[in-house]
């Protein structure tokens, strides 16, 4: 059964240069409390690498910025992005 709280919350992680073994946990300790989370990625130079720790967890989807649109810019892509699969909540957050 799932949790009804749970598939109503979506969560949007902005990121730019982090530290990834930090963004793992962040990702892995989120992933069980929400539906699904988008990661934004503001230009980072380690990009590829912050893709690679999306690709690591079910419900979890990438978004890349060519250049740092600012917080403020970043989490109004990301909540587009989730708002398609019509959540009640969006959480948000930076990478830490």
């Amino acid at each position: 059964m799932s949790d009804p709280v749970r598939n109503k919350v979506r969560a949007v992680v902005v990121t730019f240069n982090p530290d990834l073994s930090r963004l793992t946990q962040v990702v892995e300790s989120l992933a069980p409390q929400v539906e699904g989370i988008v990661i934004v990625d503001n230009g980072s130079k380690n990009s590829d690498d912050v893709h690679a720790v999306a690709q690591k967890t079910a419900g979890v989807d990438f978004l890349g910025l060519p250049d740092n649109m600012g917080i403020g810019a970043a989490l109004n892509v990301g909540s587009r992005h989730v708002l398609l699969s019509k959540p009640d909540w969006i959480l948000t957050m930076d990478q830490d």
